[in-house]
């Protein structure tokens, strides 16, 4: 029981996060073409990694 109560948040932060994103990709591939799907998402991870780059600063060794 126990063990189940703690996949329960992660179930629903999955369909929270994942749901809204292969909506997003579905509709884009249909209403649109493959292409346009598939350079959304490397526009999305390219966004993504530049954040990392300039956003997190690394810890400082004191």
């Amino acid at each position: 029981m126990l063990k189940s109560l703690f996949s329960l948040p992660a179930t629903v932060w999955l369909l929270g996060q994942l749901l809204p994103a292969s909506l997003l990709f579905g509709w884009l591939w249909l209403s649109f073409r493959l292409e346009t799907a598939f350079g959304f998402a490397a526009g999305c991870a390219m966004l993504a990694a530049a954040l990392l780059k300039f956003w997190v600063s690394p810890k400082r060794k004191m």
